[in-house]
């Protein structure tokens, strides 16, 4: 944890291009009473809490265009406030301190979720035709044959970022204490233009008290930059706003 709160609270306050307007709340490990770690599925985040709006962050993730932070905020207190994952900044620890921007990679996640499907669709295909033979094998003539509890053959699924799986397959019934896979009415079909599920990024919205939003905040390079990203290099500075006040991890 110590590691973790040294690579995201280094400041560069002086160093930083275009830096964040209005008061500014600075994560500090002495500060007990607003800033903590809190873990979320086994890894850690860094936690500040002001006015009522508790915002968190996890440790950076180089990805295809820079980085991407997964991000949650909390409102507790009354009142609402504004998520808006564009204006999230962080500082690159090149000798020029860099400030990474905002990068959207909603369509090519969709496009990615999307290619899947049709692979597995493609693949679905080739596997229920038999040669010689003169019909198609479908998954409820299979049925009765599969243990109770197993998905029938011949099933559609995919794997979605937070680790569960959409399945296009007949579905599963729970009848007495016991579960059966169904053919009845057949599985829901597939999507023709998105996945069945809400991307994993960060959205614009609006808060009231005792709601949150989470979600990855993809960060890459102004374009007129010319650092590259190294195995080594990291984020050493996180400016979330939130209305008029930036958190700073």
């Amino acid at each position: 944890m110590k590691a973790l709160a040294s690579l995201l609270i280094l400041s560069c306050i002086g160093h930083a291009q275009e830096p964040p307007k209005g008061k500014i709340i600075t994560f500090s490990q002495t500060d007990k009473e607003h800033c903590q770690v809190v873990m979320n599925e086994g890894k850690p985040m860094l936690q500040t809490t002001y006015n009522g709006t508790s915002v968190a962050v996890a440790l950076p993730e180089k990805n295809s265009h820079g980085f991407s932070v997964f991000v949650r905020v909390t409102q507790e207190g009354k009142g609402k406030v504004e998520v808006v994952p564009e204006k999230v900044t962080a500082i690159y620890s090149d000798p020029d301190h860099t400030r990474f921007e905002f990068f959207d990679m909603t369509r090519e996640w969709e496009k990615a979720q999307k290619d899947e499907l049709k692979s597995q669709k493609n693949d679905l295909k080739s596997q229920t035709y038999r040669p010689g033979s003169s019909a198609i094998t479908t998954a409820s003539s299979q049925t009765d044959s599969q243990p109770a509890g197993t998905p029938p053959p011949n099933t559609v699924t995919a794997k979605m970022p937070d680790g569960t799986t959409w399945s296009s397959s007949p579905t599963l019934k729970v009848e007495d204490g016991s579960s059966r896979w169904s053919s009845e009415g057949g599985g829901s079909p597939l999507p023709r233009t998105s996945p069945p599920h809400e991307t994993p990024f960060l959205s614009r919205t609006v808060l009231h008290q005792f709601y949150e939003a989470d979600g990855e905040v993809c960060l890459q390079k102004p374009k007129e930059s010319k650092v590259e990203v190294t195995s080594t290099g990291t984020l050493t500075e996180i400016d979330i706003p939130i209305g008029d006040v930036t958190f700073r991890f």
